[in-house]
């Protein structure tokens, strides 16, 4: 099975010892895992990562790694591929499989492709608090793996709390939250929040989480 863990925050000692973790865990099932993570040169070098042929590839709204001059030239209009993204997203929900040759890192768009389960990696934070709308890196990536129809995870979470200023941004990022396969969140105060969302979806507490 081919393994893509996306929403991977390299420059954070937290976020790497949940990778490892994550990793580990991962690769006794599998032996085909890619990261997605914001900076894949950080993770040169390392051994454990090298043996078990762990590849690393850009974030999906990062257009500055393997994107050859066109794509770069969309840095120009970032802040709007994310608008153009969720409208898209909005309109022909799961539908729209060609969005992320379009818009996403093509690096990150071929991993997405072959992928057959996609985990999104804590420990992120889906809420308003830390940006505003919620509008992120992690949901813009998480949007394809939703819109492909692609079972995905959502691993070592918080979610909320949500104070949206922009009902077209809630939508979007609630809609993306009910396609999750289950959800391994972090604290006690994240169960009400995804109930009220969508009632049916499986939600574990991630115990190991509380532990970094």
């Amino acid at each position: 099975m081919n393994v893509l863990i996306i929403n991977q925050y390299a420059e954070n000692k937290g976020d790497r010892a949940v990778l490892f973790a994550l990793v580990s865990e991962l690769l006794r099932h599998t032996s085909n895992i890619t990261v997605s993570t914001s900076n894949p040169k950080l993770w040169d070098g390392y051994e454990f990562y090298a043996q078990n042929n762990v590849r690393f590839v850009p974030w999906g709204w990062d257009y500055n790694i393997g994107c050859g001059n066109l794509k770069r030239k969309l840095n120009i209009i970032k802040k709007y591929t994310y608008t153009i993204n969720r409208e898209l997203f909005l309109l022909k929900g799961l539908s729209s499989r060609w969005t992320s040759r379009l818009l996403a890192n093509p690096l990150f768009a071929q991993a997405l492709n072959e992928a057959e389960l996609i985990v999104s990696t804590g420990g992120h934070h889906v809420t308003t608090i830390l940006a505003r709308d919620a509008i992120s890196s992690q949901i813009f990536d998480l949007s394809f793996a939703a819109r492909m129809k692609k079972n995905f995870i959502l691993w070592s979470q918080t979610i909320g709390p949500f104070n949206f200023h922009n009902d077209r941004n809630y939508r979007f990022v609630t809609k993306i939250i009910k396609q999750a396969e289950r959800i391994y969140i972090r604290d006690n105060h994240s169960f009400s929040l995804v109930n009220d969302i969508v009632p049916t979806i499986s939600l574990s507490m991630c115990s190991f989480c509380n532990q970094i």
